[in-house]
């Protein structure tokens, strides 16, 4: 038997199991966008899909919508797709998509510019679809805790179901979150976290919807250090705390250059924005924070990297804190 909530909107509106068991819906709505209002044949679609940089989609309620239709879609067997099987999931959720809403009007008779569309479309479902399940199984373990205190001991996560999951959906996920190899990765998972020394603090929203809406606010692009200050500083405190060695050479050559009454070439400011932040916050694995997808040498090319490494190799770091003023330059290059 699965203890569920009813359908519909609320907050902790008492609901009542089929074996009489009484118990509080959870106080978060689920919502699902424009869900069964599809245009009828002829009719216009209800809105143009707006692309953040081509990455990403700008509007929150065409987002509930895509989560809406992948929790519809989620059966037993969708939880261990992989590959082709996959990606002709995602097909479906996307065509099913833009039966609702459509692409920007120079995608229309574009090949090309929709199939660019659908790759935007495709990487957001591709991104969110573990948000979604960890979502599913938060809200299955508050219904756990919930029934527990109505006086049901015996009730698990799989007698716990969502109410917006079918049966076989929500069956098909316990029996993978109750495999040996979900409970090895979710261990190391949270190793990993407690190692994290620098975690974003700039909320769910995505970086680039947010640089997006700053720019225009400010009518001026972002800098780097400006962008790394809107994702990494919470309520005007520094949450990242890095090792810097008192008098090192590289914060005493950036600090007398921003004392120089010249202004320096683009490029020659965008260097001194990645050497900053290479001193604060040192690449891990080749990779450099605000660069994700871009390696050391395609930062700072082939020479720049070569000498960076060598200087880091000079370098023996210990591992207490960094000062206060070393993020404060941050705060003097944007001022």
């Amino acid at each position: 038997m699965i203890i569920s909530c009813a359908e519909g909107e609320g907050n902790d509106e008492e609901q009542v199991g089929a074996d009489g068991i009484k118990f509080a819906r959870a106080s978060r709505s689920i919502c699902d966008g424009d869900y069964k209002k599809k245009p009828k044949l002829g009719e216009p679609k209800l809105g143009v899909v707006t692309f953040i940089n081509k990455k990403n989609i700008k509007e929150p309620h065409y987002k509930k919508m895509l989560k809406a239709i992948v929790r519809t879609r989620w059966d037993y067997d969708t939880t261990k797709q992989k590959g082709r099987a996959r990606e002709t999931f995602l097909n479906e959720c996307i065509e099913e998509f833009k039966e609702y809403y459509e692409y920007p009007p120079e995608c229309n008779g574009d090949k090309v510019k929709e199939m660019e569309g659908d790759a935007v479309v495709r990487k957001h479902l591709k991104i969110n679809i573990k948000s979604y399940t960890n979502g599913w199984k938060s809200d299955g373990l508050m219904r756990v805790d919930q029934t527990h205190a109505k006086g049901d001991t015996t009730a698990n996560l799989r007698s716990c179901a969502p109410y917006y999951l079918s049966e076989s959906a929500w069956n098909g996920l316990v029996d993978y979150w109750e495999t040996e190899g979900f409970s090895k990765m979710s261990e190391n998972g949270r190793v990993n976290v407690k190692k994290s020394e620098i975690n974003h603090s700039s909320g769910a929203k995505r970086f680039d919807q947010r640089y997006e809406e700053l720019e225009k606010k400010n009518k001026t692009p972002l800098t780097i250090l400006e962008k790394f200050d809107v994702s990494y500083k919470k309520n005007g405190q520094v949450v990242v705390e890095r090792t810097m060695q008192e008098g090192n050479s590289q914060e005493d050559s950036f600090h007398e250059g921003c004392s120089q009454n010249v202004t320096p070439s683009p490029g020659s400011q965008r260097k001194r924005e990645v050497e900053l932040l290479l001193e604060v916050c040192p690449p891990k694995k080749g990779r450099v924070l605000m660069f994700p997808r871009h390696t050391l040498p395609e930062i700072l090319g082939l020479d720049g990297a070569a000498k960076y490494t060598t200087s880091q190799s000079a370098l023996s770091r210990s591992p207490e804190r960094i000062p206060e003023r070393a993020y404060s330059m941050i705060g003097k290059v944007m001022t």
